[in-house]
């Protein structure tokens, strides 16, 4: 009888495979090191270090399951510039939080961009596939020599311990370009606003946005946990932004959390920046329910109302009802609420338009 012996070696479609690190002739430059710029934590210099999105002075008094999902990186980018023909990553993350519905490459990987003919394009993605809580690993589609703008985005879920970026060790690095926006954009709101369930950091629909406009932005995307929290708007309040979307919703446990809490958040953040650009969102899974998702639509929309009515002009409202099109719009989410990459893709063209508006662009 023929015995055939059981082999590890891979026998499906090549371009699957990661390429295991070569190490030589590669510099390892930690990211909080000059020249390379971090964003999306906002906090970083009064946390000192580390990569939580709120300030740390805040932890105690959150809720505690806020206080959990606050140390998600939520797609934050490393940004330089370098000639290098070669970029590796090392990286140590803090949990391996894992979801039947999210990808191993959006929780716990890096996307790579390279800005190509004045845009950014996708390279590749980096995760782990051993051990997944440290790993190192080669980004392909490089293209060569040259200096070129580099951004890399992080995980959507899993906190980071600590990044370091291989180049070459003869290679130039230096910051990046500026952005064309001065100051952020904040995103607040539910796991949808996180980019849960994208299939990598990139597809967000707030990195969609951002990269359109060549903006930063800051990812407050709370999975579940975005309920109008006073100390969270406190804590965007504080912080020198171009616009801030208000999107949470969803995660608002019933009609009457809502109506409690969303006025109240709006004037938290208008009372500190009487000029700020905000744009209200209602929930994008209208589809699913509508005559219980248009009552909460109705109360998002009237601090909308109340604002404009009172001669606000820098508030703007965007219906999430029109994000996912017609009437498959369930085949613009994985599970009839979060957004596959084709509905965020949706969100994010449909917001687009009203932040220039905002933007003045």
């Amino acid at each position: 009888m023929l015995v055939i012996e059981p082999t590890r070696e891979w026998k499906g479609d090549v371009n699957l495979m990661q390429a295991d690190a070569d190490k030589s002739g590669i510099r390892f430059y930690p990211i909080d090191d000059f020249p390379f710029v971090i964003t999306g934590f906002p906090y970083r210099k009064e946390n000192r270090g580390g990569y939580n999105r709120v300030p740390e002075r805040l932890m105690g008094s959150l809720r505690e399951s806020l206080a959990w999902v606050a140390p998600q990186p939520s797609g934050g980018t490393i940004r330089f510039r370098t000639d290098s023909a070669r970029l590796l990553i090392d990286a140590e993350l803090m949990r391996n939080e894992t979801s039947v519905r999210c990808t191993q490459a959006a929780l716990s990987g890096f996307d790579v961009y390279l800005e190509r003919n004045g845009a950014l394009e996708f390279c590749s993605n980096l995760c782990a596939e051993n051990n997944p809580l440290s790993f190192q690993a080669e980004a392909p589609n490089l293209g060569g020599r040259g200096m070129k703008n580099v951004v890399i985005y992080t995980p959507l879920q899993n906190p980071l311990k600590s990044v370091r970026i291989g180049l070459e060790e003869k290679a130039t690095v230096c910051g990046p370009d500026p952005f064309a926006v001065a100051k952020p954009l904040l995103f607040y709101g539910s796991s949808i606003t996180c980019g849960f369930c994208a299939s990598r950091p990139g597809l967000t629909y707030p990195a969609r946005v951002a990269r359109e406009l060549n903006a930063d932005f800051i990812n407050y995307g709370f999975g579940g946990n975005a309920k109008g929290d006073p100390e969270i708007a406190r804590a965007i309040a504080s912080l020198e932004l171009s616009g801030f979307i208000m999107d949470y919703d969803l995660n608002a446990p019933c009609t009457e959390h809502l109506e409690q809490t969303h006025q109240a958040f709006f004037e938290a953040i208008r009372r500190q920046q009487p000029e700020l650009p905000v744009i209200i969102l209602s929930a994008p899974v209208y589809h699913k329910d509508p005559e219980y998702f248009g009552r909460r639509r109705q109360i998002v929309k009237r601090t909308y109302e109340r604002a404009a009515a009172e001669g606000d002009r820098n508030v703007y409202f965007v219906d999430g009802e029109a994000f996912f099109p017609g009437s498959h719009w369930a085949e613009f989410t994985v599970d009839r609420t979060h957004p596959n990459d084709a509905g965020f893709m949706h969100m994010a063209q449909t917001i687009l338009p009203v932040i220039k508006q905002a933007l003045n662009m």
